[in-house]
């Protein structure tokens, strides 16, 4: 019944990307993004790291800053990306994550609202709701 429901599947097999959902959230993220943010989404590795990230997030709510307590450093730089739940990046960046209390700042007149902090690293990731 798939087949004659999906006329696409003799070209390129299943489209759907149901056996890889990374490359399904991305393909999704990417169609969507426009209609939602007017410009592309953040793209997602399609090598999922091997832990999640570990770590406390305080003061929440926040002000001006946010402070990420890690019990164990992770390998390399980490990219940290702040999302409203429109699924606007608001804030992106690189940053040498160490064991113990790390400071975040720096996103200027950020509005008052909820938002997901998302930390990858080579080794780990994680998201949090973080509030403004």
């Amino acid at each position: 019944l798939a087949l004659f429901e999906c006329l696409r599947y003799g070209d390129n097999g299943s489209y759907h990307y149901t056996a890889n959902p990374v490359l399904r959230s991305q393909k999704i993220a990417d169609y969507f993004s426009p209609f939602v943010t007017g410009s592309p989404c953040y793209t997602v590795s399609a090598e999922e790291p091997v832990a999640k990230l570990q770590a406390r997030i305080s003061p929440n709510p926040f002000e001006d800053q946010l402070w990420i307590t890690l019990e164990s450093a992770p390998e390399g730089v980490a990219q940290a990306i702040l999302v409203d739940f429109s699924g606007k990046t608001v804030w992106n960046a690189e940053v040498q994550l160490h064991e113990g209390d790390n400071l975040l700042n720096g996103w200027g007149k950020l509005p008052a609202g909820m938002y997901a902090l998302h930390l990858r690293t080579g080794t780990g990731a994680g998201v949090w709701k973080v509030v403004r």
